[in-house]
């Protein structure tokens, strides 16, 4: 079956990682995932990281907000969207 063009490609610096955990263990991969991302950003000349945008995905709207809180906790510049935030959030 062929869907769409043969000549539409995806973009070469996007990187996708599947990591089977349970439940529990999820919020610890994410920031294990998002720590290893940090690290490998060179320093700049001025010595001021900036961390490329990041999509994290999630299957309800209660596991967005959650996630969000977690990592704002752990001080992660983090924003949630989903169809429930008010327009200005």
């Amino acid at each position: 079956v062929k869907i769409g063009s043969s000549e539409l490609h995806a973009n070469k610096k996007i990187i996708q990682k599947a990591i089977v955990c349970s439940e529990l263990d999820k919020k610890d991969h994410l920031t294990k995932v998002l720590q290893e991302v940090w690290d490998a950003i060179p320093a700049p000349a001025n010595g001021k990281k900036e961390m490329s945008r990041t999509i994290i995905f999630c299957n309800k709207k209660r596991t967005v907000d959650y996630i969000t809180t977690q990592l704002k906790r752990d001080y992660w510049p983090v924003v949630a969207i989903h169809g429930d935030k008010a327009q200005y959030e």
